[in-house]
């Protein structure tokens, strides 16, 4: 892929990190893409070094494109946050495209994300049930059935792929948010009640903006879409990012998988698609953490609805 062009859309999404940018640019360049979108989040008010390293991330980005490519900016003169800054820069990429590759400065790919995504991207572009396209695999290693990829109800957001189809239904403030609650969706989702406390419990604290975030939201939109997601069967992503300069600085049972060594031929597309509930069980215990905090909750609402004291979720 090194000499050729690459037809997809790529959105790269940055803010003050200059060492981290390049190495996620440097894979970008490696496939030089004919079409690159740029999302630069401007500097907070209160963090005065924030002018100086954003200026160095989008000078170090301007100076390295070095292969002819059709380039778009979207540079923000204020800070919009994590949840604002990432969300519309996506919608100003699927106003602009009709499918494409999403990368983050701390989400390092293996260079077979892009012919995968490129690959999964055009064959499932009319089909209304896949909204997704996963780069990040964390089965450490499990290969979910016989094929190259497996479908799942979850999605990762560390390098991923979709649709314009998909995205127009993206709901940042989470639109119809009462009627979800009042009509059950999460129980017709998800079968494991700590799942569903997990995703209640976060969903509610965007409601209460106690977060600052954009993919709870994508996952809100892809439940209610009834969406599936795509994952591959080996780990083509690296979250490089989690250190003391991260907004969210994850921990606990939050870990990140450096690339599998793959070398992939051709893709083996499965025949049917279903979702792998072994693979997203797994994913939640191991990758998410869902936890005793989100056991205990369940068990004592469970108990307070069978007192006539808490309302129906």
């Amino acid at each position: 892929m090194k000499n050729t062009s690459f037809d997809i859309p790529i959105l790269f999404i940055v803010f003050n990190r200059l060492e981290t940018t390049k190495r996620v640019f440097n894979s970008i360049r490696n496939i030089k893409p004919r079409q690159l979108f740029i999302a630069v989040d401007g500097p907070r008010p209160n963090k005065p070094t924030d002018i100086e390293k954003c200026n160095s991330v989008i000078e170090y980005i301007a100076n390295n494109i070095d292969w002819p490519c059709n380039v778009n900016w979207l540079k923000r003169n204020e800070n919009y946050g994590c949840g604002l800054a990432v969300s519309s820069a996506i919608t100003w990429f699927f106003d602009n495209v009709e499918m494409g590759i999403i990368l983050e400065d701390d989400c390092l790919p293996h260079q077979y994300f892009f012919s995968f995504c490129q690959e999964l991207l055009i064959k499932y572009k009319d089909n209304s049930h896949i909204t997704h396209i996963n780069g990040y695999n964390c089965q450490n290693g499990i290969k979910r059935g016989n094929y190259s990829y497996y479908f799942s109800k979850y999605f990762h957001v560390w390098g991923w792929a979709s649709w314009r189809r998909a995205w127009q239904n993206y709901s940042y403030n989470l639109k119809y948010y009462d009627l979800f609650l009042k009509e059950n969706v999460l129980k017709r989702i998800y079968n494991n009640p700590y799942i569903r406390e997990h995703w209640l419990y976060n969903f509610n604290q965007v409601i209460k903006k106690n977060i600052n975030t954009w993919d709870y939201q994508w996952v809100y939109t892809n439940i209610i879409m009834d969406g599936i997601a795509i994952t591959p069967n080996f780990n083509l992503i690296e979250n490089i990012g989690m250190n003391t300069e991260s907004t969210h600085n994850f921990s606990g049972n939050i870990h990140s998988s450096s690339h599998t060594n793959v070398y992939i031929e051709r893709l083996d597309h499965p025949y049917f698609i279903i979702i792998d509930n072994n693979a997203d069980n797994y994913t939640y215990k191991y990758h998410v953490g869902i936890n005793f905090i989100f056991k205990f909750k369940y068990i004592i609402k469970k108990f307070l609805r069978s007192l006539n004291l808490w309302r129906k979720i």
